[in-house]
């Protein structure tokens, strides 16, 4: 008995140490968990914060992206809207001048009035056929040119100086056809005509004004009455062709007559043989023709000259300013 009681209090000692052991030990294990708690929710806030930045940084590169890929395509079909707008201007100025060169090729109707430089147009290996009508206006005016309408071909016409109304209207319609107006004569009285100089130039002034004053050009086409080569003129042939030339016109003979002038009365087949067999060797060919009331067997050759023309490979085109003429006396810029 004695024993025990000495061996109780040492019990009890031991006992509450144990127990504070066991507290110091649960209190840290609780300040260990509640540490790693805290920190956790810290990482998981600073996680939170960081995915949003990296949320709010792909948005940005994100909107960034659109924009330059925006601004990229605006600027990309601006070029290319410029490019294809650049490329219509420039294909549609090739198409228009190509145009032009071709009409001018095919039909040179311009040139026929105004200022002469006396520079003309090269003469290369294409064949061409002027086809030119002396003395009118006349009856048979209107029927040539609907011929010529009909083959869609340009022809010259040598006037003489007429003031009826109808020669007045004929006179236009050449011209508004598309056709080229030449002087020839205002009286057709060589022996008037060829007298003097003075009388040489009354007879151009006159018919020069008469058409001037009819259809508003300033005609600028000369051919003398019988040609540069007549026998009849009182007056050197060279002084008159120093006033024609001095007053800036361009006088052209004729290398193919078609023999429709003549006294005898010519029907349409000669006339067409005559113009066929002179053209044969020549690139270039001025053809004498007449436009009188007399002279219906023209009108009737006129589609037999054209289609035989145009299958020996001419074109049909007028006179211009710019055509290199043919001259019997040639002028001293011919020489």
């Amino acid at each position: 008995m004695i024993h025990m009681k000495q061996d109780r209090p040492s019990f009890v000692f031991v006992m509450i140490l144990i127990t504070i052991m066991t507290i110091i030990v649960a209190g840290v294990v609780v300040a260990v968990a509640t540490g790693n708690f805290s920190r956790k929710k810290d990482e998981e806030k600073d996680s939170e914060q960081t995915s949003e930045k990296v949320v709010e940084v792909v948005a940005t590169e994100n909107k960034t992206e659109g924009e330059t890929t925006l601004e990229t395509t605006t600027e990309t079909e601006t070029t290319t809207e410029q490019e294809t707008t650049t490329e219509t201007e420039t294909t549609t100025e090739q198409e228009t001048t190509t145009e032009q060169q071709t009409t001018a090729e095919m039909q040179p109707s311009a040139g026929t009035q105004g200022t002469v430089d006396f520079n003309f147009n090269p003469v290369g290996d294409q064949k061409y056929a002027y086809l030119t009508f002396d003395d009118g206006p006349s009856e048979n005016t209107y029927p040539i040119l609907n011929v010529l309408d009909q083959y869609g071909v340009k022809a010259t016409f040598f006037t003489a100086g007429k003031t009826d109304s109808a020669s007045l209207e004929r006179y236009k319609a050449i011209v508004n056809r598309g056709h080229s107006l030449g002087m020839h004569t205002f009286t057709h009285d060589y022996g008037q005509i060829y007298a003097s100089l003075d009388a040489f130039k009354q007879d151009v002034e006159s018919i020069h004004k008469l058409l001037l004053d009819v259809t508003g050009q300033d005609v600028r086409l000369y051919r003398f009455p019988g040609g540069s080569s007549n026998r009849v003129s009182k007056v050197d042939i060279h002084t008159l062709i120093d006033y024609i030339t001095s007053q800036g016109y361009i006088y052209y003979d004729w290398n193919v007559d078609s023999g429709d002038a003549l006294s005898k009365s010519i029907c349409a087949e000669e006339i067409v043989y005559n113009i066929m067999t002179q053209s044969q060797g020549h690139n270039r060919i001025v053809v004498l023709m007449h436009d009188t009331n007399a002279k219906g067997e023209t009108v009737k050759a006129l589609p037999g000259i054209i289609e035989n023309l145009q299958a020996a490979g001419y074109q049909i085109v007028p006179l211009t300013t710019k055509t290199l003429p043919v001259q019997h006396v040639k002028a001293s810029y011919m020489r």
